[in-house]
């Protein structure tokens, strides 16, 4: 149940541009944990887009500075330093191919990575355990397989 909060200056890229960031910014996650590219972990996977004025970014004390931040919130456990590692730079060459960003600007991409504390994640009114997402992960997995082989 990972989430993802995309920030960047409003008017930086087109609304095309910005959904096929989002579907890819998606898939390299789901690619990251080792979640099944099912529509059920794609549909619990969410990103909230923050687009700010361009008056109100700033870098330093300089407005309209072009920066962009991903903040990737997962459960503790879903993210070992290697697959942290994919998804920063994943991520990082995903928002650069979007925005159109040059080497030497790379350190305008931030990527935060938060690991939310096992028990510390609720939806719909529960409490979310990783175990759990890792159980619906193999079933989903399992469910696939057999499908997979009944089609042949």
């Amino acid at each position: 149940m990972p989430l993802m909060e995309l920030s960047y200056q409003e008017g930086a890229i087109s609304p095309e541009t910005r959904d096929e960031l989002v579907e890819t910014l998606t898939t390299s996650l789901l690619k990251a944990e080792g979640a099944p590219n099912t529509e059920f972990f794609r549909g619990v996977t969410w990103v909230l887009v923050n687009e700010r004025p361009a008056e109100l970014v700033y870098a330093g004390d300089k407005p309209g500075a072009g920066v962009v931040k991903l903040d990737v919130f997962t459960p503790e456990g879903a993210l070992d330093d290697d697959r942290r590692a994919r998804m920063i730079g994943d991520g990082t060459a995903a928002i650069r191919e979007a925005f159109g960003i040059a080497d030497e600007d790379l350190l305008k991409v931030w990527i935060l990575c938060h690991d939310v504390v096992d028990g510390g994640w609720g939806a719909g009114g529960n409490v979310i355990h990783y175990k759990e997402l890792v159980e619906i992960a193999k079933a989903q997995r399992a469910a696939a397989k057999a499908e997979a082989g009944a089609a042949a």
